[in-house]
């Protein structure tokens, strides 16, 4: 397991990724920052570099989507104009459209 660890830690380096100085504050094993994500490999179960690519992408697109929840969840609250608050909502609304489509085309291109 740990000669896996160590290629999987290789790769990532390889394709830019760094080793930090710190250890994991759990197992005190490697930690590495790739793409602006940092990890330890073992204690975050990695075991491939697109695990972290394809994971990356979907928290990301799924943070996108809550925040525009939230905000529409505002507006529907606020004492702002209705024009406002329309012009918003389609907004927001068109975002969350694409924001799944993008979802379902990065779900696709996993499974292929």
């Amino acid at each position: 397991m740990e000669k896996d660890t160590n290629k999987l830690i290789a790769e990532i380096m390889r394709k830019g990724g760094t080793l930090l100085a710190e250890p994991c504050p759990k197992c005190g094993g490697l930690m590495v920052k790739y793409k602006g994500k940092t990890f330890c490999p073992k204690c975050d179960n990695i075991t491939s570099i697109e695990q972290i690519e394809s994971a990356g992408k979907d928290n990301d697109i799924a943070t996108i989507q809550r925040q525009i929840i939230t905000k529409i969840k505002e507006l529907l609250a606020s004492k702002e104009s209705d024009l406002f608050v329309s012009k918003s909502l389609l907004y927001y609304t068109k975002t969350l459209v694409e924001l799944k489509k993008l979802s379902s085309e990065n779900n696709e291109d996993s499974n292929t």
